[in-house]
C-alpha cells in the first residue's frame, strides 16, 4: 500500500534481511555450537522427512562439515520411526551415535519428554523449529520465531530459514548465502508465506538455482527436467 512497501515486494534485497542476534536463544545456540567445532564433539542433526526438513538438515551439516567437523545427518523413516522425535529414535539415536550435542531442524518444539530423555543420556540439545510451540517447552536451548517473548520481526521462516539465520549469525551473510539455494526449496516447498524475509531468500536461492554453477544436485535434477 506505500511506494517502499511495493519496490521491497517486488525488488526484495540482502539489506532487508533481519539481525539474527534478535531471534531468541541465538546466542547460546551459536556457543554450543562453536564450543562443539572447536573441541570436535559429535555432533547429530535430527530432521523431518519433508523437503524442509531434508534441506535444514543439508544446510546444516554442510556449513558444520565446512567447520572441520563430521556431523551425522539422521532423518527418521516416516513409516517406521513416524514423525519428529520418539522415544524409539532416542533410544536409537543415544545407543548407536554417542552424540555430545544434538540439534534438531525443522521439528523439536513440541519434545519435551523426548528431549529430557537425550539429557538424562547426557547429551545437551539445541532446538531450532518454526511450528508453533506449545504450552510446555523442551527445556533446553530453542530457536523458534513463533516464541513468544522476543523481539525478532518476522515469524514466517520455515525450518530452513531458521537454519539459514544460525549459519548467518554464526559466520556471517556472505557464508549463509552459500545454502541460499537449499533455502529457497525448502521455503517454496513448505508454502510459508512469500513475504518479508522468505522473498529475499527465495528470489536470491532462485538466481542461484538459476545460474550458470548450480550445485550438482540441484544441477541433476535440472537436466532431468529438460
Amino acid at each position: 500500500s506505500t511506494e517502499k512497501g511495493i519496490h521491497d515486494f517486488l525488488e526484495p534485497s540482502l539489506s532487508a534481511l533481519h539481525d539474527p542476534k534478535l531471534l531468541s536463544g541465538m546466542d547460546k545456540a551459536s556457543n554450543r555450537i562453536l564450543q562443539a567445532i572447536e573441541e570436535k564433539q559429535t555432533v547429530l542433526i535430527y530432521g523431518d522427512y519433508d523437503a524442509d526438513g531434508i534441506c535444514s538438515v543439508s544446510m546444516l551439516y554442510l556449513f558444520l562439515k565446512s567447520r572441520g567437523l563430521e556431523p551425522i545427518a539422521f532423518i527418521p523413516n516416516r513409516h517406521t520411526d513416524g514423525y519428529g522425535l520418539s522415544e524409539e529414535t532416542v533410544e536409537h539415536i543415544a545407543s548407536t551415535y554417542f552424540p555430545d550435542l544434538v540439534i534438531t531442524v525443522d521439528t523439536g518444539i513440541s519434545a519435551h519428554d523426548e528431549v529430557e530423555m537425550l539429557k538424562d543420556c547426557g547429551i545437551d540439545v539445541i532446538v531450532t523449529d518454526h511450528h508453533e510451540p506449545p504450552e510446555i517447552l523442551p527445556d533446553c536451548t530453542i530457536i523458534d520465531p513463533k516464541c513468544t517473548g522476543q523481539s525478532y520481526p518476522f515469524a514466517g521462516l520455515c525450518g530452513a530459514g531458521v537454519v539459514f539465520k544460525l549459519i548467518q549469525y554464526i559466520g556471517g551473510v556472505e557464508e549463509a548465502l552459500n545454502y541460499v539455494d537449499i533455502c529457497a526449496i525448502s521455503t517454496i516447498g513448505d508454502i510459508v508465506p512469500l513475504l518479508d524475509e522468505n522473498r529475499v531468500l527465495t528470489k536470491l536461492g532462485l538466481e542461484k538455482i538459476n545460474g550458470d554453477n548450480p550445485r550438482p544436485s540441484i544441477a541433476y535434477f535440472k537436466k532431468l527436467l529438460k
